[in-house]
C-alpha cells in the first residue's frame, strides 16, 4: 500500500533568508588602465640600465662583426643561345619525333643552365681539385673539401650550393653566376671552374642528345627508304604489266597508277628530308662548340663584399634602445595592474531578513 508524504511548505522567511540582495553582489573590478606619464617617468628611473643594455648589445655586435672574417664575391657573365641546330632539326621533324625522343622544349635550351651549374655532375669534380690562393708562398693542397671540412662529397655539393648564386634573364639570355669566399683568389678560381664544368657539361649532353637524334633518324631512315623501295617496285611491276597504260582511257588503270606514283613521290620526298636532317645530326654530333658564351669571366675581387660592419653595429645600436624600453614599459604596465591580496574584494556576506 502506498503511502503519501506531504511537505510541510517552508516559510517565507527562510526563503527570502536564501536570496542575496542585488546589494551584497561583488563589484565588478575597474578595466586595467595604465598612466603613460607614469610609465615614462618609470622609464626615466631606470634610464641607466637601459643605456648599459645598449651600449652592450653593441658592443657585442661590434665584437662578433669585427671577428667575422671578410668576404670576397667574384661573378662571371654568360650569354645563353635560345636555340641550336640540333633543335632546329627537330622541330622540322615534327610533333612524332618529339615524343619519340622525350625532349621536353624544342624551343629554349635556357633554363637548363642555371639548374646545371647546381648539379652534383658539375661540383662534385670540383670538391678535390687543388685551388689557387693568395696565400705566400703558394699552397697546392687547398680544395673546397678542405674549406668546408668535409669529405661527403653530398655535403661538399650543398656547402657550394651556398656559397654559388646565379641569376637568369630568361629574355636576354644572360646569366650571372657568384661565388662568394673569404679567399678572394680562392672565389675567382671556383667561379672559373664552375662555368668551365658546366661548358664541357652542357657539350656532353648536347653531343649525347645529337647521337640519340641521329640514332633515330638512321632507323627511320632504313625504314622509310625500304618502303620506298617498295613502293617503286609496285609502279614498275603495274607499269610492266600495262605497256599501254598511257594510251588507255580506262579511268580503273589511270587511277591506279597516279596512285602508285603518288606513293613513290611522297616516299621519295620523305626520305631526302630524313636524309637531309641525318646529315645536320651527324654534324652537330661532331661539334664541339658550347652554346654558353663567357662574356665576362671572373676576376680576383678587391673590394670585400661583406660584412658591412658599421652598418650592422649601427642598426643594433637603434634596435636594442626601443626593445630595452618596450621591455621596461611591459613590465610597469604588468606591475602596475597586479593587485594584491589584501586588496581584493571581501567575501559575499549572508544576511537573513
Amino acid at each position: 500500500m502506498r503511502t503519501t508524504t506531504l511537505h510541510r511548505p517552508r516559510p517565507e522567511s527562510a526563503i527570502r533568508s536564501r536570496i542575496r540582495p542585488l546589494r551584497d553582489l561583488p563589484e565588478t573590478p575597474p578595466a586595467a588602465q595604465w598612466d603613460f606619464a607614469a610609465g615614462l617617468g618609470f622609464v626615466w628611473k631606470w634610464r641607466t640600465p637601459v643605456i648599459a643594455f645598449v651600449v652592450a648589445v653593441t658592443a657585442l655586435t661590434a665584437l662578433y662583426s669585427w671577428r667575422t672574417p671578410n668576404r670576397y664575391t667574384a661573378s662571371a657573365t654568360l650569354f645563353i643561345n635560345s636555340s641550336s641546330n640540333q633543335q632546329s632539326a627537330l622541330a622540322a621533324l615534327g610533333p612524332r619525333v618529339t615524343m619519340a625522343l622525350g625532349s621536353p622544349d624544342l624551343q629554349s635550351d635556357r633554363a637548363i643552365y642555371p639548374a646545371l651549374l647546381r648539379s652534383r655532375s658539375v661540383i662534385e669534380p670540383l670538391l678535390t681539385a687543388p685551388l689557387p690562393t693568395r696565400s705566400s708562398p703558394p699552397r697546392d693542397d687547398v680544395t673546397l673539401a678542405a674549406i668546408f671540412g668535409t669529405g661527403d662529397p653530398e655535403r661538399g655539393c650543398d656547402a657550394v650550393r651556398g656559397i654559388t648564386e646565379v641569376t637568369h634573364d630568361r629574355l636576354s639570355g644572360i646569366s650571372h653566376v657568384a661565388v662568394t669566399l673569404e679567399d678572394p683568389v680562392t672565389a675567382a678560381a671556383v667561379c672559373n671552374a664552375l662555368v668551365r664544368a658546366m661548358t664541357l657539361r652542357s657539350i656532353g649532353i648536347r653531343t649525347a642528345d645529337a647521337q640519340k637524334v641521329r640514332r633515330f633518324v638512321d632507323d627511320r631512315l632504313a625504314e622509310v627508304k625500304a618502303e620506298l623501295t617498295q613502293a617503286e617496285r609496285r609502279l614498275q611491276e603495274f607499269r610492266n604489266r600495262n605497256r599501254n597504260y598511257n594510251q588507255t582511257s580506262d579511268p580503273d588503270l589511270l587511277l591506279a597508277d597516279e596512285r602508285l606514283a603518288r606513293d613513290v613521290a611522297l616516299k621519295s620526298n620523305l626520305f631526302l628530308q630524313l636524309f637531309q636532317e641525318y646529315e645536320s645530326a651527324r654534324i652537330e654530333e661532331k661539334r664541339d662548340i658550347a652554346s654558353v658564351q663567357v662574356l665576362d669571366s671572373a676576376y680576383v675581387p678587391t673590394t670585400k663584399s661583406g660584412p658591412r660592419r658599421i652598418r650592422t653595429t649601427a642598426m643594433a645600436a637603434v634596435a636594442s634602445g626601443p626593445f630595452a624600453v618596450a621591455l621596461l614599459l611591459a613590465f610597469h604596465f604588468v606591475m602596475g595592474t597586479v593587485r594584491p591580496d589584501d586588496e581584493t574584494h571581501p567575501h559575499e556576506r549572508r544576511i537573513d531578513a
